[in-house]
């Protein structure tokens, strides 16, 4: 295998599950890159999500393959202007307005018109009872969910010929169609059936009580909830969670209710705008009164506050764990300070003679011809330089004041020393 393939083979892997957990909370991300056993692919998966992140900042990244070069030259600036944003923006307001359109969404949406045509909703309910409901747990669930494809398999038929699982061009099933023209009879009729699931999603990945909520159907959102435990309130798209859909819709009573079900949870998911379902809130006081209801004694200001400094807070940790990651990984699988290294270091960049110094070119123009071994050598002279890379590194402690930096610093001084 040749240079350039075996680094496309690699971005290719490592881009495709950084994708596939991209909704990920910090903490989900995190204790998935640190699950990956092999120390290669923990790399490569590593610098995707790590280039994504950067991407999201706008911030410019060299395109070369991954190097110690890359690592100390590139990713070490980018993670300093990582650790200045997010310690900027969390002295901003976030700009409150329309919902914005996933990047996911787009093209499905180009082809099938908006996601959906507004319909006439009825008006808002009193608040509800729902003590019969179990409480919602917190998730740590799995990203990686088969999307099932309409086929005659995956039909369920019932007597009369109803079909309710059978999808139309946008993969909306019965249950989406009923709650999306707020038609609730139909609703109820359908959650009699038995085998009937009410999380399941259409092709852009929105369930029943998505498009209940984003189209203000607030009697079909009332029956859910009295009569489907087992609803998923967390189900997301994107980040964009039911109570994300109602709010950035002006739905305030079904954000209510939602509330009353799932409790302070709901108002900690974020998007993929790093938005909270409060943050489509203009009104101080309406965003009072949400939180009142899972949070009485909690001021919006000080929990919208505390949630920035937490989010952000997270963001900076990830970046440096995923720098982290990237650098002592690629040491570990070079294996650039092993004693062999060592030896072989002193050799190719000893001046002892020129009898050596003759030997030691001819030796790298032997293996020239192998671009593994070449590129082992050019990561060894690299790695002469840690030294002055550990004092840019030590530059950037003030945005990054937790225990992983120092440890991170008494790692490489160790390994420089060796």
């Amino acid at each position: 295998m040749d240079r350039n393939m075996f680094h496309q083979i690699a971005d290719d892997l490592a881009w495709h599950l950084a994708i596939s957990c991209d909704d990920f909370s910090v903490c989900e991300l995190k204790m998935f890159i640190c699950s990956i056993p092999s120390a290669w692919l923990q790399m490569f998966v590593a610098e995707a999500v790590f280039k994504k992140m950067c991407s999201q900042r706008s911030i410019n990244l060299s395109t070369e393959p991954l190097s110690l070069q890359k690592i100390i030259c590139s990713y070490l600036p980018a993670l300093r202007e990582v650790g200045m944003l997010e310690t900027i923006d969390k002295a901003r307001k976030r700009k409150k307005g329309q919902w914005p359109c996933p990047e996911s969404q787009r093209a499905l949406q180009m082809l099938s018109g908006d996601k959906q045509n507004q319909v006439k909703v009825l008006p808002d309910l009193p608040d509800l009872n729902f003590t019969k409901c179990p409480p919602l747990t917190e998730r740590l669930k799995a990203k990686t969910e088969v999307e099932v494809a309409y086929s005659k398999v995956n039909c369920y038929f019932l007597p009369g010929k109803l079909n309710f699982y059978k999808r139309n061009l946008k993969g909306e099933t019965a249950l989406h169609k009923a709650c999306i023209s707020n038609k609730v009879e139909r609703l109820i009729q359908l959650l009699s059936f038995p085998g009937i699931d009410i999380n399941v999603k259409d092709y852009a990945g929105w369930t029943p009580l998505h498009e209940a909520c984003s189209h203000g159907s607030t009697v079909c959102v009332r029956e859910i909830l009295q009569r489907c435990p087992e609803v998923d309130l967390l189900s997301e798209m994107d980040g964009v969670t039911p109570l994300h859909d109602a709010l950035s819709n002006g739905h305030v009573e079904i954000g209510k209710m939602l509330l009353q079900r799932g409790g302070p949870v709901l108002l900690q998911q974020r998007d993929s705008y790093g938005k909270l379902p409060l943050d489509y809130v203009q009104s101080v006081s309406v965003k009072q009164e949400l939180l009142n209801i899972v949070l009485p004694e909690e001021n919006v200001e000080n929990f919208c506050e505390r949630a920035e400094q937490e989010f952000h807070s997270q963001q900076r940790e990830l970046g440096l764990i995923l720098f982290i990651k990237m650098l002592l990984n690629f040491c570990s699988v070079y294996n650039l300070s092993s004693p062999f290294a060592l030896t072989l270091r002193e050799v190719t960049c000893s001046n002892v003679g020129p009898v050596l110094a003759h030997d030691n070119c001819k030796m790298k123009n032997t293996f020239s011809a192998d671009w593994l071994v070449d590129t082992y050598f050019r990561e060894l002279e690299t790695f002469e330089n840690l030294p002055h890379f550990l004092q840019e590194l030590s530059a950037i402690m003030f945005f990054f004041p937790g225990e992983q930096m120092k440890a991170l610093l008494a790692t490489l001084e160790t390994m420089v020393k060796t």
